[in-house]
């Protein structure tokens, strides 16, 4: 969509990757996402570390993971036993 009021024009493309080059070009795709998350993370370093601290200054604790994705920190917070007794 194009928008002729903005100073910076945005175009939507759409893919056919059905094609004889599709797998090609997705893999390509693919492997230009993961080079921009590289270099994203070396230029702002690892700004999980602070979110991380947050939560662990709240009562949430590191937990197995339940996902396989690299990296994934799976946090849990105990529910507090006397905050929830009715008595």
């Amino acid at each position: 969509m194009d928008r002729e009021d903005s100073a910076y024009p945005i175009s939507v493309r759409r893919a056919d990757l059905s094609g004889p080059d599709g797998e090609r070009v997705s893999q390509f795709v693919e492997a230009y996402l993961r080079q921009t998350e590289v270099e994203k993370a070396a230029h702002l370093g690892d700004t999980r570390d602070d979110a991380i601290r947050l939560y662990r200054a709240r009562g949430f604790e590191t937990v197995t993971s339940w996902e396989e994705r690299p990296r994934l920190v799976c946090m849990q917070l105990e529910p507090d036993l006397l905050s929830d007794f009715d008595g």
